[in-house]
C-alpha cells in the first residue's frame, strides 16, 4: 500500500518537472493573487479606519 502510494506521488510529481515553461505562468498568477488580496485588504482596512474617524468627528460635534 505504502509503496504503491510513493509511486503514484512520484508520477504525479513528474509531471511538473517536465513542463519547464509552466513556472513563469505560474509565478505570475500567485503574483496577481497576493496583489489582489493585498488591494482587498487595504481597501477593507481603508473602510474601517475612515469608518472609526467618521465616528469621533461625529462626536466631537
Amino acid at each position: 500500500m505504502l509503496s504503491n502510494l510513493g509511486a503514484m506521488l512520484v508520477r504525479f510529481a513528474g509531471r511538473f518537472r517536465r513542463e519547464d515553461g509552466q513556472a513563469l505562468a505560474e509565478y505570475s498568477l500567485l503574483l496577481a493573487f497576493v496583489a489582489m488580496a493585498c488591494i482587498l485588504a487595504l481597501g477593507a482596512l481603508g473602510l474601517a479606519v475612515s469608518g472609526q474617524l467618521d465616528d469621533i468627528t461625529a462626536a466631537l460635534l
